[in-house]
């Protein structure tokens, strides 16, 4: 038997006890007791990001950490929680970036109401009792009752109807929930409320709203963390463990069931609804977390010509893939587009509707970017490999949102760099939105130029560290009053990192404008998706050349239009229609297959 070894964990001034496997990585420690670790490689030893300070019997510092760690840091105990194996009593200390992940609170105001234009209905009937001289099985009695209407009972179902019945009673009244289809999912002496519940599964956070089907509204919705983030933080590390493990693929399909079983657990506990209320699901996400949804190999990701082995909707039981809902309770996969685009762009698209526009560029920024430009009734669609920078990944000080995150940066009148962060506690990190900000407001002042190079302006203006590993690097803040173990810098080669960022989605959308014919002048307007697009501010998204230079009035911030896309789809047929007619006639654009990628990409490295 292995040995266990006792691990203290002391967060906040709290302190929680663990026994753990002799050998174990502290990461793996962290990340499977639920401790949220901000790094961005899944404990894959490369991103640098999940420093904790360390006391205790653990293996000694490879040569591969030193390097991702300045002198001081080690001399303070600080390690790679990834690198840090334990063979003895230890205690670690976790900075304010590790949280412990709980659940997190429900909001219901942030998806409108939307119209649905499907008929779901209750209907009453009665059919005749059993006769005990000429019998006839209750399965057929109720098809002869109900003769228009296709049966798709459950097992469950028809066997509590049984109970029903009884030899000499004349008659039953019962109630039966058809659907537009004409399909009777459920059949019982009362029903009393139908449910449907909308999907947006993103690589980060899960989203579902609980629909009331036969009012066509929505009751409430619920936001939680993606726990696959324990086995990597972008969908390429994902990818990359289901192939190195036999068991990847499986582990990363139930932990994705399991969120949706948590959301779906505390819509019972807020509604007091049951499982059995629910009879369908729609789901939009990256065509990855769709195949894990449903437990479909992944391998086609990892290498060229990178396709799933499905685009089309998919329909499938919802309760056979483990999820908590009636037997019969469809799940509706809607359609991607190709690529890693997925269905959540074609969500995004639902959201425009009725009124689409003529003209218009819809941007979902993220790790994987999707652009869809739409000209004269047509559109044309690609994916932008634009990597974590974005979400604060590869950024030294960068970090997801949340307390002690920067938020924002401004210049004041004499060009001094001013900020503000999120809550009152100590400053941990740059978020993504900023480190946008940042960059523009760098150029403005002239702190760099527009090959991103730091300027001797900077070096006369602003505190500069110089070092060994690093290079340069702008001091963002060192109070030690402010900020917790580090100081906040930004460097060249964080500088670079937003430079590859941004030139990987404007050169997705200069090629779609090449292809459409499109003038930029003439676009009405520039959506900006999800939710990091609501934290963006476009006038520094154009000073920077992430967008084209438009009137700023054009761009608008969509918010969460996956998901309002996914809940059309669940209340309306005409949706479901629109989303498979949006799949046949959009216009696919494989990036790296363009004769000028390249040198556009190079070109749009500069600011």
């Amino acid at each position: 038997m292995t040995e266990q070894v006792k691990v203290r964990v002391i967060n906040r001034g709290r302190e929680y006890e663990y026994w753990v496997p002799a050998g174990q990585d502290l990461w793996t420690v962290l990340a499977t007791n639920n401790w949220s670790i901000d790094d961005f490689c899944g404990g894959r030893g490369i991103c640098g990001k999940c420093r904790v300070k360390v006391e205790g019997k653990v293996s000694e510092i490879s040569v591969a950490e030193q390097e991702k760690l300045s002198q001081d840091e080690i001399e303070q105990g600080i390690r790679l929680a990834c690198y840090c194996r334990i063979y003895g009593e230890t205690t670690v200390y976790l900075n304010e970036s590790i949280s412990f992940v709980t659940k997190e609170n429900l909001s219901y105001d942030k998806i409108e109401d939307i119209k649905s234009d499907d008929k779901v209905e209750i209907l009453s009937f009665f059919i005749p009792g059993l006769d005990s001289e000429k019998p006839v099985p209750i399965y057929d009695r109720l098809n002869s009752a109900l003769k228009d209407y296709s049966l798709k009972l459950s097992t469950e179902n028809i066997n509590e109807l049984s109970l029903l019945d009884r030899a000499g009673r004349p008659l039953i009244e019962l109630e039966a929930l058809a659907f537009e289809t004409r399909e009777i999912k459920q059949i019982k002496k009362q029903i009393d409320k139908v449910y449907g519940i909308a999907m947006d599964l993103g690589t980060t956070s899960l989203f579902a709203a609980l629909v009331d089907l036969l009012e066509g509204k929505v009751i409430g919705v619920s936001s939680k963390t993606n726990m696959q983030r324990i086995y990597g933080a972008d969908i390429i590390s994902r990818v990359s463990y289901c192939l190195e493990k036999s068991e990847g693929l499986e582990k990363l399909h139930q932990i994705l069931i399991n969120n949706i079983n948590s959301m779906i657990e505390e819509f019972m506990e807020r509604w007091h609804i049951s499982p059995d209320q629910i009879y369908r699901f729609t789901a939009v996400g990256n065509p990855v977390m769709l195949h894990f949804l449903i437990n479909l190999s992944i391998k086609g990701f990892s290498k060229a010509p990178y396709m799933g082995l499905f685009s089309q909707e998919m329909n499938w039981n919802a309760y056979n893939l483990g999820i908590n809902a009636n037997p019969e309770a469809e799940l509706i996969i809607l359609p991607q587009i190709g690529g890693f685009i997925g269905a959540d762009t074609i969500g995004c698209l639902l959201s425009l509707e009725p009124e689409v526009p003529e003209s218009f560029l819809l941007i979902d920024i993220g790790t994987n970017g999707e652009i869809v430009l739409g000209w004269k009734g047509e559109m044309w669609a690609a994916s932008a490999a634009a990597g974590p920078a974005f979400e604060g990944g590869n950024i030294t000080c960068g970090g997801r949102a949340g307390p002690g995150s920067i938020d924002k940066f401004y210049l004041d009148g004499e060009e001094n760099l001013c900020f503000s962060f999120m809550g009152q506690g100590l400053i941990k990190n740059i978020c993504g939105s900023a480190v946008i900000d940042l960059a523009a407001c760098l150029l403005d002042a002239g702190y760099i130029d527009e090959k991103g190079i730091i300027t001797t302006k900077a070096e006369e203006r602003l505190k500069i560290f110089k070092n060994d590993k690093r290079g340069k690097e702008i001091v963002i803040c060192d109070d030690i009053n402010k900020v917790k173990n580090v100081p906040v810098v930004f460097n060249q080669e964080d500088i670079r990192q937003v430079q590859l960022a941004k030139s990987a989605v404007r050169t997705a959308i200069d090629v779609l404008i090449d292809k459409s014919g499109a003038e930029i002048d003439e676009l009405e307007y520039i959506f900006l998706a999800g939710t990091f697009g609501s934290f963006l501010n476009p006038q520094n998204c154009i000073r920077i050349g992430l967008l084209p230079a438009v009137d700023l009035k054009k761009v608008k911030n969509i918010g969460n239009a996956a998901a309002k896309g996914a809940i059309r789809a669940l209340l309306s047929s005409e949706m479901r229609n629109k989303a498979r007619k949006i799949k046949e006639e959009i216009n696919y654009v494989e990036l790296a297959l363009e004769p000028d990628f390249k040198d556009r990409f190079i070109k749009n490295l500069n600011f």
